[in-house]
């Protein structure tokens, strides 16, 4: 597996850290998004939308895309591997990250 698809991500808290805000980027189009109560729940969702997005990419339905382990470490590059089909997740830098009313 030597080309892998590379998606951008970003975690963020909303609001006085009770919810954290993820997205993940395919190129310039936003291909998932979501919130979840704790950052580690949604590392999760991050890295499930990633390994679906990629099964997808090849014409392929991900029959179990929910994953045990968050992102190595928000913030991070880090590389998911589902059997023969993969991905690489990067930082989405922060002036290209959706602005939200304060």
């Amino acid at each position: 597996m030597d080309e892998v698809p590379v998606f951008e991500y970003a975690v963020e808290p909303l609001r006085g850290r009770t919810r954290w805000r993820w997205e993940l980027w395919d190129g310039a189009t936003l291909a998932a998004a979501g919130w979840h109560v704790t950052s580690r729940h949604a590392e999760l969702a991050v890295r499930t939308a990633a390994a679906a997005r990629a099964h997808e990419r090849l014409g392929l339905r991900v029959l179990r895309p929910a994953l045990k382990r968050a992102v190595a470490a928000a913030g991070l590059t880090t590389r998911i591997e589902l059997g023969a089909v993969g991905c690489e997740l990067v930082p989405r830098p922060q002036d290209q990250r959706i602005r939200r009313a304060a």
